[in-house]
């Protein structure tokens, strides 16, 4: 009798193992401090902190300068399966919060789902305001935009762990960057008359520069995002790497021809046997 193989309705989990972030939580005070560089940290917070990555400990001791820069490769095939963006409040101005900290309002600039409790399901679908929104227009705004960007971290020194790691930023430079990124690579892709790709194994880099605005006498980290080959050739590339793939002639484990038993039959005998000690 066959035993149980899975769970009906489990759904498995991307195996996120660290984060990179921009400054870490000041131990007693609360706030981020050291946002002047990247830190790798855990996935998840404990106290209210996360700690920093054991196995980064080579990164996050290293000088400052040489923080400034995360290199990784895309291990998804769409964009969508590795980067989002939107608008995020987590509180309406200094309304209450979500029992479960779901966000009370998330929106596009078009249309918007909010929180009106006081249950924890009682969400609404209303038009958003976009840049007309009381809860953006606040200073400080409630309302502001969130990226998450999920990636394959990649060193020079093979020794370093190449784990699945996620970057968050609320900042509209960094948002705007990435999506310029991803257009950037639509767009080649259009000039190559190129359809249906798929964006895995893109090398990349991330850099982490300071701007400053002077209005407000403060300065801000801003991340911006750029492939680190030609995307020109990447894209071919990887046409002609789906285009092989596609060839009638490419033969699959899966295909009827390579599971009749008369041929698995023959692929035992590939396998040498021990000498008959008998």
């Amino acid at each position: 009798m066959k035993q149980p193989d899975h769970i009906e309705g489990i759904k498995g989990r991307e195996p996120v193992s660290a984060a990179v972030t921009i400054g870490v939580k000041d131990r007693k005070r609360g706030f981020p401090i050291e946002k002047d560089r990247f830190h790798i940290v855990l996935p998840y917070e404990a106290d209210g902190r996360r700690e920093y990555h054991p196995s980064f400990g080579f990164f996050n001791t290293a000088p400052v300068d040489k923080r400034k820069l995360i290199m990784g490769n895309l291990v998804h095939a769409s964009q969508e399966e590795c980067f989002e963006y939107f608008l995020k409040a987590q509180v309406l101005g200094k309304g209450k919060a979500h029992p479960n900290k779901h966000p009370a309002c998330v929106g596009d600039g078009a249309m918007a789902v909010r929180w009106e409790g006081p249950g924890p399901d009682d969400f609404k679908k209303i038009a958003c305001p976009n840049e007309r929104c009381e809860y953006r227009m606040s200073t400080p705004p409630s309302c502001k935009p969130w990226m998450r960007f999920l990636f394959r971290l990649r060193w020079n020194d093979e020794r370093h762990p190449a784990t699945l790691v996620k970057f968050t930023s609320g900042s509209w430079n960094t948002v705007a960057n990435f999506k310029g990124f991803f257009d950037y690579l639509d767009r080649m892709a259009a000039e190559l008359k190129i359809s249906d790709f798929s964006l895995y194994g893109l090398p990349f880099t991330m850099t982490l520069v300071e701007r400053t605005k002077a209005s407000a006498q403060r300065r801000f980290p801003t991340v911006s995002i750029s492939p680190d080959m030609d995307p020109v050739t990447w894209l071919q590339q990887r046409n002609a790497a789906m285009a092989a793939l596609a060839d009638p002639n490419y033969i699959a484990l899966t295909d009827d021809s390579q599971q009749d038993p008369a041929v698995v039959f023959e692929d035992m005998g590939t396998i040498s046997k021990p000498a008959n000690r008998g």
